[in-house]
């Protein structure tokens, strides 16, 4: 019994590890960059929206919501995209302060997403 011991401890810290190595890579999606693009706009244009306009409003947080709840993502792959819709909302608090900073109807964010 005292010769099986380390061997089944070695086995148990490489399945450990095995399973941790699987588990820690991230789902791989072709569309990926462009989701992430997505949500980085997204982000850019729910902190305009809310500094262009008088009423307050949760539209671009909600639709980023809706696409996470119909992405589905892993963990990992969720964060990835909170990451890119907190960027964007965090450049663009970081440049514009103020609705005199800019032109809200001509922001480029805005007319990505929207096309105009």
């Amino acid at each position: 019994m005292e010769m099986l011991r380390p061997k089944l401890v070695t086995l148990t810290i490489a399945a450990l590890i095995s399973f941790g190595v699987v588990r820690s890579h991230a789902q791989v999606v072709p569309y990926d960059p462009g989701l992430n693009e997505l949500a980085q706009t997204l982000g850019s244009v729910h902190y305009l929206t809310n500094l262009c306009t008088e009423e307050k409003s949760n539209r671009w947080r909600d639709e980023m919501a809706d696409l996470l709840a119909t992405e589905r993502p892993d963990p990992v792959r969720r964060s990835r995209l909170v990451a890119s819709f907190n960027r964007g909302y965090r450049s663009f608090a970081s440049v514009y302060v103020s609705v005199l900073d800019i032109s809200c109807k001509r922001c480029p964010a805005r007319q990505k997403l929207i096309g105009n």
